[in-house]
């Protein structure tokens, strides 16, 4: 199990297909290829914007601090918003935000890019005498060819070697959910949790654990599947590290994440697609 401290990390920049002021912390990513995933930390400072566009993965936004424009619809903070692949969206950013991001395989098993690949990717193409502008990629296919299309789409096409394929959209729009509204249930000894949903073909889950002081939460990924968390308040322990606000970790293969609260703190669980 892997342990991060958000708030000692530094802000950087990301892959270059996008423009606009923004940075992220990079939290967790997984390894390039099935099951790859990309979990974040992105800030934006005043303008960022995307033209209307769809992926061919899964995302989860939960918006920590600020609001940010899909379209026709606002994700205010507080609120979690549920993007899956094939939907199609536009982003304007409102002002400054801070946003916890997953995005991951979905269950059309497009091959995920990890951040890792795409700055690689983005690089290249550069180099390639490719350019980057208002969110759209105008040069090489990096096979030959040429092409003009969505900057992330780009990004894959140049990295994976063929045009990507865009799933038919399930929801007609990102699902916006106000964690506010859901009431938690009891879960054990000093335990509440509120599960906000679970996502698609591939169980993509999100619940809100809520620890009481001197109690303790598991979850062990044999039995209960790969999970990523994030601390939003409280402070605790895991296998003896100090866990607080800002504190993410990732549990996979076999791992058991084992919290042991200080002070009452409210988790996020995220599970990843099966």
């Amino acid at each position: 199990m892997r342990i991060v401290d958000s708030n000692a990390m530094e802000w950087q920049g990301t892959a270059s297909h996008r423009d606009g002021d923004y940075a992220v912390k990079s939290l967790f990513e997984g390894e390039p290829g099935p099951d790859n995933y990309w979990f974040v930390l992105f800030r934006v400072s005043g303008k960022y914007d995307t033209p209307r566009h769809a992926h061919n993965f899964e995302q989860v936004r939960i918006m920590l601090e600020g609001a940010f424009d899909f379209g026709d619809q606002v994700q205010e903070e507080g609120t979690v918003g549920y993007f899956c692949e094939g939907t199609p969206y536009a982003q304007t950013a409102r002002g400054d935000s801070v946003t916890l991001l997953l995005q991951c395989e979905g269950a059309s098993r497009s091959r995920y890019l990890n951040i890792s690949e795409q700055r690689a990717a983005g690089e290249a193409m550069v180099e390639a005498g490719g350019t980057f502008s208002e969110g759209l990629y105008d040069g090489p296919n990096g096979r030959g060819g040429t092409m003009k299309r969505d900057g992330a789409l780009a990004l894959w096409e140049w990295e994976c070697g063929s045009r990507p394929t865009i799933p038919p959209a399930k929801f007609e729009n990102p699902v916006i959910m106000h964690p506010d509204r859901f009431v938690y249930r009891g879960a054990g000894d000093g335990l509440e949790e509120k599960h906000l949903a679970t996502f698609g073909e591939r169980d993509l889950s999100l619940t809100y654990v809520k620890v009481a002081a001197g109690s303790s939460f598991s979850h062990d990924t044999a039995t209960s599947g790969d999970a990523l968390f994030y601390a939003l308040d409280g402070s605790g322990t895991v296998e003896g590290e100090a866990f607080f606000a800002g504190c993410a970790a990732e549990a996979r293969a076999g791992d058991v994440f084992s919290f042991e609260a200080d002070q009452s703190t409210t988790l996020i669980r995220l599970r990843l697609p099966s």
